[in-house]
């Protein structure tokens, strides 16, 4: 379940958000449409470091389940 809401989220914000602050930052910022590469690179910038970090903070949660995991693994089977 994990994994879903953070494929869905990374999808809302990478086809949602991402070309959206493109558009924006060609048309309200620089005010060029030949301006869009800029608009890229800002939003590359700004974006990449922030999806880092999101990842960062949810592998801290990730690991916790894998030593979850793996005293599951370890215990022994009831035997019925």
């Amino acid at each position: 379940q994990i994994s879903a809401i953070y494929v869905f989220l990374a999808n809302i914000i990478g086809l949602g958000i991402g070309p959206t602050m493109v558009g924006v930052l060609t048309d309200h910022l620089f005010h060029d449409t030949q301006a869009i590469g800029y608009s890229l690179s800002i939003t590359s910038a700004i974006l990449g470091p922030l999806g880092a970090v999101i990842l960062l903070w949810g592998l801290k949660a990730y690991r916790r389940c894998l030593e979850d995991a793996e005293t599951w693994e370890a215990a022994p089977v009831p035997s019925e």
